[in-house]
């Protein structure tokens, strides 16, 4: 699925089987990044992870700010993600 345009697709190791569900990922990123909901598009929960869409704007500043966000008492750990 194409991203939006100014999106970032990034992607965390927690998923289904950590017991996340996209609404605390959702709380987690807005709590601590301090976005507005409108910012963070789609959050796709897999088993074994998770993606985000973040905006470009300012993504590894907000990537910093996240980096020792802890949800369901697990590291969130978001980073980049590329699709080769």
């Amino acid at each position: 699925m194409p991203l939006a345009e100014g999106r970032a697709r990034c992607r965390t190791a927690l998923g289904a089987r950590d017991g996340i569900a996209a609404k605390n990922l959702l709380g987690a990123i807005l709590n601590e990044g301090g976005l507005a909901r409108e910012a963070i598009g789609r959050i796709q929960v897999r088993d074994s992870f998770s993606l985000v869409e973040l905006p470009e704007d300012g993504l590894e500043k907000l990537l910093t700010k996240l980096k020792d966000t802890r949800v369901a008492g697990k590291q969130l750990k978001l980073r980049r993600y590329r699709e080769d």
